[in-house]
Formats: C-alpha cells, structure tokens, sequence
C-alpha cells in the first residue's frame, strides 16, 4: 500500500497480516425493567501481523540479538523522489509500481523474488530517498464492540445518544521500533495525510443519499496498548513512550479515537456486507425451496 503526492509519499509493507471479524446480533433486554426488547450486537475484531509460530521476545534479551520470527512484520516509510530519477507520464503498469514501491522494498531489503520486476537496473544516482519511520513487530490486536439498540427506530431523539463500548488489546511479541530522529521526522505523516485526503465543500449530487450523522457515543472500557519502544538502528538511548508517538501523529484522545475510526471505517461496513450477504442466501434459499415445491405439486 502508497500513499502519494506530488514528491514524497509513504509506503506501508506487511508481512503475514490477517483479519478475522465476527459479529453476532441477539434480541435482548435493553432497559432495568425487562419491558423493552431490543438487539445486543457484539462485533469482534482480530488484527494480526507475523507468522504462526511466531516467538515472543523475552523481556530481558539482548537488543543485540534480533528474533526474527518476530520483528519487523511492518514497515512504514517516508519515501522522496530523486529529481534524476522522475517517471514518464506514458510508463506501463509495472514500470510505475516498481518506480513508487519496488525501488524503497529492494532499498530496505524486503523485495521477494516474485517481487522484482524486470526493469533496467538503476544507479544509486537514481534511486529514491528512503528513510523507515516505524517498524511493527509481530503482534494480535483485539477490538470488541458491544452496543444495544432498539428494534424499529429510524430516528433518535435529540438528546439521545446510543452507546458504543470497546475494549481494545494490543499484544506485542517484540518491540516497536521509531526513526532515531523521531522528533523531526515523524511530523511527515500528519501532514502527508492531510495533503492526500481533500475535503470537498462542492454540493453532493441529487441522487446520492447524505449521510446520517453518527450520534452514537463512543466509551472504551478497556485500553490495553503499551508496547516496549526502541530504536531502528538499536541506540540505547531512551526512545518515546507510545502516548509521545500517538500525540505527534495528532491522535490526541486515542482511546477514543482508534475504537471510534475503527468502528466507523471497518466494523460497519464489515457488519453491513456480512449482513447483505446473509440476506440475499436466505432469498436463495426460499426461493428455490418454492421452485421444489412447485415441481413436486401435481399438474
């Protein structure tokens, strides 16, 4: 995955990541008195990054002695573009993705064989300035939504606001390691982000639908996220906590903000398609019962 634009962006490279969603929907009381019925739905997210067998790292090892089952599972990095090495508007497919991503993956050694691309070999003149931000050990990352609704609400009152409560855990098997020179080279991501994504201030269209507001309110119970930092070239200086890395990214109230982003942006539609699916089996399935009834029904 890139983000691009005009001349820096950053690459994202995972190795071994897996996703496991499960919801599931059940009728249950939602108020003291057991007199109103509404659906409890509780959504489970799974993140993880690494193989299976996977060690983890013991607390007192050596940083001298990498576990490579381990470390460095995802990278992010700050790529800028060589003014000798610039790409021609009429290059193929192959040639743009090796010029965006294949050059920084054979820089920081993580190109595959069934990754290289045949392509002239470029000059050291000509490659890219590539530079690792962090780098992402194995890990599992747990989210669980738990929210009630009523059945049959279209609309909520004004000054009611439905409850959304998440638990997130994050276990590492190794640590986290950020740029030496964190300080001054983080503040590239924030602001790369702001430049890709554009907000439009142009009317929308007649025929597609606004959005509903989200008057839903978002509690984390429980944020367990606390890493062991070091440094990508393994200095023994004291590296940032993870609360000083998640502030100069500009998420400042990130036990709200990560379970709410999360939420919103892959729970829902996740939730929603699941739904859509299981819909349109059931209508498969009446349907073909009343094709065998009508074959079996006598003439």
């Amino acid at each position: 995955m890139f983000i691009a634009c005009i001349v820096s962006w950053a690459v994202f490279h995972m190795r071994h990541p897996g996703i496991i969603f499960t919801p599931e929907a059940k009728f249950s009381y939602i108020d003291k008195d057991c007199d109103i019925i509404g659906v409890a739905l509780r959504q489970k997210l799974i993140i993880r990054l690494g193989p299976q067998d996977a060690t983890r790292t013991p607390f007192n090892a050596s940083n001298e002695m990498p576990n490579l089952s381990a470390e460095n599972m995802a990278t992010v990095c700050r790529v800028q573009q060589n003014r000798n090495n610039v790409m021609r508007q009429n290059a193929s497919i192959s040639t743009s993705l090796d010029y965006l991503i294949g050059d920084v993956l054979k820089q920081i050694g993580l190109a595959a064989s069934t990754d290289v691309i045949e392509a002239p070999e470029t000059t050291s003149r000509g490659h890219h300035n590539v530079l690792e931000l962090f780098q992402f050990p194995a890990l599992e990352a747990i989210l669980i939504s738990d929210q009630i609704n009523e059945c049959d609400v279209d609309n909520f009152e004004e000054d009611e606001q439905p409850e959304v409560h998440s638990t997130f855990v994050c276990d590492f098997l190794d640590a986290v390691c950020v740029q030496t020179d964190f300080n001054a080279q983080v503040s590239f991501l924030p602001e790369l982000l702001k430049s890709y994504i554009q907000v439009s201030d142009s009317a929308l269209p007649a025929n597609k639908p606004v959005k509903k507001a989200d008057r839903r309110r978002y509690i984390c119970d429980k944020w367990a996220v606390d890493p062991k930092i070091r440094f990508i070239d393994r200095f023994r200086w004291n590296p940032p906590v993870i609360d000083d890395i998640l502030r100069k990214l500009q998420i400042f109230d990130h036990r709200t903000t990560i379970p709410k982003a999360l939420q919103r942006a892959l729970l829902d539609p996740l939730d929603q398609g699941l739904a859509m699916v299981l819909f349109e089996l059931l209508r498969l399935v009446d349907r073909r019962k009343q094709q065998d009834y009508k074959s079996r029904s006598p003439v």
